[in-house]
């Protein structure tokens, strides 16, 4: 009976110590199962995110494409427009951009000869001159008074070199080789058998000094509308022309105002008559008449006034054109590594 019991109670301890022992490795088990699940979700929420990253970098990829599109129509473009308006300027005969400065005495000795040449330029292709002083006649009560004195805009400097400054002494000498040529169109505007008269050519004044001695060879303020000037985008120096001829003989004079010349406004009025065409290149025109209605085949001589520009400089340069963005982004480097990558591409 005893030896029963004794089996009987090694039975039950070695049971229990089989129950301990697997409860242990239940329980660690289920740490380890724990520690596998927490580690399951852990890679799930990491592939969670690189899935996100992946889809991220996916549209990221393709954004750069249409950048990189874009960017491509942004050089293109640009390329377009410089080509555009170093047409428009002329580079290689622009007078503005080819001028070579010069000190003060050589450029009133210039205009001193240019007197001479632009009155003997005229004289050799009927052109007709008429004084500064006369304007307010009409050309046949001035016929009269004709005369080869003409001041081409620079009537004031005639025998008379005030104490300019080196700047707007050469930007005198701009406008005379302007207007030289403005007078050089005149001339091939005419032909054997007919004559022109020259009322006037006006210019901007181009200084204080200038300013106070240009007179009645100062152009009137034009509409700003008019103008293609803006400021920091194109720079350009305004005449006024004003001669008395036939249409062909503006009609011809129109047709060599070619670039950098941009014609912006055109005013026609037949003498005696009080009939006026008027035209600017704003896309508006005005024409009122009398009730007498003059024949076209009729020969009629007209005053004609050409309001110009002369296109001096495009702020569209490379550099131009990075400074300005730079100064809006300065502190960021990607938009200054783009602008970097933009210029290197021109």
């Amino acid at each position: 009976m005893k030896n029963n019991n004794k089996y009987f109670f090694i039975s039950l301890i070695f049971l229990f110590i089989v129950f301990t022992s697997i409860s242990v490795l239940i329980y660690f088990e289920k740490s380890n199962v724990n520690d596998i699940v927490n580690a399951n979700n852990s890679t799930r929420a990491k592939l969670v995110a690189l899935e996100d990253k992946l889809a991220l970098h996916k549209s990221l990829e393709s954004d750069l494409k249409i950048a990189e599109g874009e960017h491509k129509k942004l050089i293109d473009s640009f390329r377009k427009q410089k080509n555009f308006w170093s047409d428009i300027l002329s580079d290689n005969t622009n007078i503005y951009l080819n001028h070579k400065e010069k000190s003060a005495p050589s450029i009133n000795a210039n205009l001193v000869r240019l007197y001479t040449t632009l009155s003997s330029r005229c004289e050799n292709n009927h052109i007709k001159l008429y004084n500064a002083q006369d304007l307010s006649m009409a050309p046949q009560q001035n016929a009269a008074k004709h005369t080869a004195e003409c001041g081409f805009g620079f009537t004031s400097y005639n025998g008379f070199w005030p104490s300019f400054s080196l700047e707007e002494a050469n930007k005198i000498d701009i406008q005379g080789k302007i207007i030289k040529e403005i007078v050089d169109k005149l001339a091939g505007s005419t032909v054997d058998g007919q004559s022109i008269s020259l009322e006037y050519i006006r210019r901007e004044s181009v200084g204080s000094i200038d300013q106070k001695h240009i007179g009645t060879d100062e152009v009137s303020k034009p509409n700003t509308k008019l103008l293609l000037r803006q400021k920091g985008l194109i720079d350009t120096l305004f005449f006024e022309v004003s001669f008395s001829g036939r249409t062909e003989n503006a009609r011809s004079f129109m047709n060599q105002l070619r670039s950098p010349f941009s014609v912006r406004k055109f005013t026609a009025k037949r003498s005696n008559q009080e009939n006026e065409a008027t035209n600017s290149f704003l896309g508006s025109s005005k024409i009122s008449s009398t009730d007498e209605i003059l024949p076209i085949i009729r020969n009629i001589e007209s005053t004609f006034i050409f309001s110009i520009e002369y296109i001096c400089k495009i702020y569209l340069d490379t550099d131009d054109f990075t400074k300005k963005l730079k100064s809006r982004n300065s502190e960021d480097d990607r938009f200054i590594g783009f602008l970097n990558n933009f210029s290197s591409n021109l």
